[in-house]
C-alpha cells in the first residue's frame, strides 16, 4: 500500500512540477509578447507623431504581416501623400502651374484644396499677366 501510495505522491508532485513549468512558460511568452507589441506600437505611434507634427519622409519599418503592420502600412501611405500635398503646394508657390497631382478621391478635402488653389492661382496670375500687359499699352501710348 506504501508503494502505491508513494508512486501517487510522486505523480502528483510531478503533475504539480509540470503544472508550475508550464504556466512559467506560458507566462514568459506572454511577456515576450506584450514587449514585441509594445515596440511595435511604440515605434509606429512615434512616426505618426512625426506626421502630425508636418515632418515627411519618415521611416516606417514593415513590422509584422497583422494589424499592426497594415497600420504601419496606412501611417506610410498618410505619409507618401503629405508628402506628394507639400511638393506640389511648394511647386504651385513657385509658379509651376502645370505639376501632376491628382487628389486620392472625391472626399480627399486637401486634395482638392490644392487643385482648386492651383486653378486659382493660375487664374489670378494670368489676370494679372493681362492687366500688366494692357497697363504697358496705356503706358506706351501716352
Amino acid at each position: 500500500m506504501n508503494v502505491i501510495y508513494n508512486k501517487e505522491v510522486l505523480g502528483k508532485q510531478s503533475t504539480l512540477a509540470f503544472l508550475v513549468i508550464a504556466v512559467v512558460v506560458v507566462f514568459g511568452i506572454m511577456l515576450y509578447t506584450t514587449q514585441v507589441i509594445t515596440q511595435m506600437l511604440s515605434g509606429l505611434n512615434e512616426a505618426a507623431q512625426k506626421i502630425a507634427r508636418g515632418i515627411t519622409g519618415v521611416p516606417i519599418n514593415n513590422v509584422s504581416q497583422d494589424v499592426i503592420g497594415s497600420l504601419g502600412q496606412s501611417i506610410a501611405k498618410i505619409d507618401t501623400h503629405n508628402k506628394q500635398l507639400a511638393d506640389a503646394a511648394d511647386a504651385i508657390g513657385k509658379g509651376n502651374f502645370n505639376v501632376p497631382f491628382e487628389p486620392r478621391s472625391e472626399v480627399d478635402v486637401l486634395g482638392t484644396a490644392i487643385i482648386r488653389m492651383k486653378d486659382n492661382l493660375r487664374r489670378f496670375t494670368m489676370e494679372i499677366e493681362k492687366s500688366k500687359e494692357q497697363f504697358r499699352e496705356v503706358a506706351d501710348s501716352a
